[in-house]
C-alpha cells in the first residue's frame, strides 16, 4: 500500500517564522495554528495581545485614548465656564463624546456630566450636544439621576430645545434605568427577566403629564407616559384632559394611542378606535441615532445582557 511520510518541523523554527506562515496549514499530522495565534512583542511571541494593546503596532493606543477621554471629562466637569472664555469647550465636548461612544459612562460620570449639560454655563447648542452624544450609560442609569434631570427640566426658563433633547435621551435610555436585572445571577439561573420597578420614575408621572400642552414635546411625552402607565395612573380627570386635548389639537398618533392605553383600564370613560397604521406611527424613538448608540454600547459592555431582553414597561 501507499505509505504516508510525515515531515516534522521543529517548534522553534515555527515560532521564528513570519506572521503569515503561522496562519497557514502545517503538514498533515502536525498541530494547526490559528490565523492570529501569536503576536511579536519585543522579539517574543505571545498567545494573545495584552488588554489595551494594539495588535498591529503593539502600542497602548486604546488605553491612551481612554485616559485622554477621562482627562477631558474631568476638565469639562471641574472648570467654571462662567469665568472662562470657552474657546476650547467644544473640543472637550467632542473628546468626552468620543469617550462615551467608545465605552459609555459610569453612573458617577453620568451624574457629573448632567450637572454641566443642564447647567447654565454653556450655550444651549453645546448642552444639547452633551445630552445627545455624551450621556451614554455603560451599564445603568440611576433613578435618582432621572429625578435630578427632571427637576432641571421643569425650570420655567429652560430652553425648549434642551427639554426636547432631554426627553429624547430619557426614551433612548429607558431600558437602562434602574438595575440591570437581566444580568443578575438569579435571572441567569432561572432564565427569567425581572420587570423594572421604576418606583421613583413612576412618581414623576404627573410631571410628564402637565407638560402635554407643549406641542413640540407632546409626542415624546405621550411615549414616556405610555411606558409608565399603570392602573393607578389612570384617573378620570386625566382621561377628560386627554379627550379635551385631542378635541382641540386634532388626531395625533401618540396622543390617540395614549388614550387607547387609558381605555384598557377605564373603557367606560374612553371610546377610541385606532388603525394599525396609526398605531405603528405612534411611538418611535425621537432620536434613532442616539438610541442605536446606547444599544451598541450596552451590548458591547454587557454581552450577557441583551438590550432587547429588558422589559420596557
Amino acid at each position: 500500500g501507499t505509505s504516508t511520510r510525515l515531515f516534522f518541523v521543529p517548534l522553534e523554527r515555527i515560532c521564528k517564522s513570519s506572521w503569515g506562515v503561522l496562519g497557514r496549514t502545517v503538514p498533515s499530522g502536525l498541530v494547526r495554528f490559528p490565523a492570529a495565534a501569536s503576536l511579536p512583542v519585543n522579539g517574543r511571541y505571545l498567545p494573545n495581545p495584552p488588554p489595551g494593546m494594539s495588535r498591529d503596532s503593539g502600542s497602548l493606543a486604546p488605553r491612551a485614548a481612554n485616559q485622554e477621554g477621562e482627562n477631558a471629562l474631568k476638565k469639562l466637569c471641574e472648570t467654571d465656564w462662567s469665568e472662562e472664555d470657552g474657546s476650547n469647550v467644544e473640543s472637550l465636548v467632542g473628546q468626552v463624546a468620543e469617550h462615551a461612544a467608545a465605552r459609555g459612562l459610569t453612573e458617577s460620570q453620568l451624574s457629573r456630566v448632567v450637572v454641566v449639560a443642564l447647567g447654565r454655563q454653556l450655550r444651549p447648542t453645546l448642552r444639547c450636544t452633551l445630552i445627545k452624544r455624551a450621556l451614554i450609560p455603560r451599564r445603568s442609569v440611576p433613578e435618582a439621576l432621572v429625578v435630578a434631570v427632571m427637576s432641571r427640566f421643569c425650570l420655567r426658563d429652560e430652553e425648549l430645545s434642551v427639554r426636547r433633547q432631554v426627553l429624547a435621551w430619557l426614551l433612548a435610555v429607558f431600558h437602562c434605568i434602574g438595575n440591570h436585572t437581566g444580568g443578575s445571577n438569579a435571572a441567569a439561573a432561572t432564565g427569567r427577566q425581572q420587570p423594572q420597578r421604576l418606583d421613583r420614575v413612576r412618581g414623576l408621572y404627573g410631571v410628564f403629564f402637565q407638560f402635554l400642552e407643549y406641542d413640540d414635546l407632546r409626542p415624546s411625552l405621550c411615549h414616556m407616559l405610555f411606558l409608565l402607565t399603570q392602573r393607578t395612573n389612570v384617573k378620570p380627570f386625566r382621561v377628560r384632559k386627554l379627550v379635551e386635548l385631542q378635541r382641540r389639537v386634532g388626531v395625533e398618533p401618540a396622543l390617540t394611542c395614549l388614550l387607547v392605553t387609558y381605555q384598557l383600564y377605564l373603557p367606560a370613560l374612553v371610546s377610541v378606535q385606532v388603525s394599525a397604521t396609526l398605531r405603528a406611527r405612534a411611538f418611535r424613538q425621537p432620536d434613532a441615532r442616539l438610541y442605536e448608540l446606547v444599544c451598541r454600547v450596552q451590548q458591547r459592555e454587557n454581552p450577557d445582557v441583551g438590550t432587547g431582553r429588558l422589559v420596557h414597561a
